[in-house]
């Protein structure tokens, strides 16, 4: 175990250190009157007024169909992350359809292409680097402050602290590592936010998406573990990349990361 917490905190000043040299540059370009994300146009958000507003009741109750219905049977904690995963993946799947009905789905709504898919791993990736100082400096905060109860886990680190084995971290990491980051980045940044972003200001739909986000992760059962208030800085990186860069892939990545990071970091430190 002192091996683990070693390796955990080697891993997580390395992360922080490269968090720091990101924002430097960062401030540095803005001082020099540079816009820190480089832009890359696209055409206005082609989603119809209909299909936005059905995207977030329908991937809602899609998922709680899914959940409900094997609320009530004998559920292993791999079952039930095998359940969640089936339930994010109708909740995309349905998603493209209520979209699709109004509009063809094209590559291009996406910011997706070949040619650019360095650039857009590239931006994710700084993005994530991006992210950690704010969203650990809120957790920190939220921690001082005595907002998180003592012991206050995560219910797929809970499951995990109580059955270590690969299988099951196999099935966190395919939910929270690559479908709840396909799901959320496609209705909250590709969809809300790139159709506010042709009615609103651009900081406007950022700021309203990301205070959906966060609201959304937000569990009232469980006060203790207030997981909305660090996501917050995440949501606001999250919409400001999508916003300068229009692309899915860039956000997924950067989400993906995040999560992947939190993940490793809980096993390693044994939490």
């Amino acid at each position: 175990m002192s091996d683990l917490l070693t390796t955990g905190n080697l891993v997580a000043g390395l992360l922080l250190l490269g968090s720091f040299a990101v924002w430097a540059v960062l401030v540095a370009r803005w001082q020099r009157g540079e816009i820190p994300v480089t832009w890359q146009p696209r055409e206005p958000c082609p989603w119809h007024a209909m299909a936005v507003g059905l995207a977030l009741p329908v991937s809602i109750i899609v998922r709680m169909i899914v959940l409900s219905s094997a609320a009530n049977a004998e559920r292993t904690p791999i079952a039930a992350l095998q359940t969640q995963c089936l339930a994010i993946v109708l909740e995309i799947v349905v998603l493209m359809g209520v979209l699709a009905i109004w509009a063809p789905i094209r590559g291009s709504d996406f910011g997706i292409g070949v040619s650019g898919l360095a650039v857009d791993v590239r931006w994710g990736l700084l993005g994530f680097l991006a992210a950690l100082l704010p969203v650990y400096g809120v957790n920190f905060a939220v921690q001082r402050l005595g907002l998180r109860a003592e012991g206050a886990k995560h219910s797929m680190l809970q499951a995990l602290e109580k059955d270590p084995g690969g299988e099951l971290l196999i099935w966190i990491t395919l939910a929270a590592v690559i479908l709840a980051p396909l799901a959320e980045e496609l209705l909250y940044r590709v969809v809300l936010q790139g159709w506010l972003e042709t009615r609103l200001t651009p900081r406007a739909s950022i700021l309203f998406v990301g205070i959906l986000f966060a609201l959304v992760h937000f569990n009232p059962d469980e006060p203790g573990r207030p997981d909305h208030l660090p996501l917050f800085p995440l949501a606001l990186i999250l919409g400001y990349v999508y916003y300068r860069r229009h692309s899915y892939l860039t956000v997924v990545i950067l989400h993906a990361a995040f999560n992947a990071t939190n993940l490793a970091l809980a096993v390693l430190f044994g939490k």
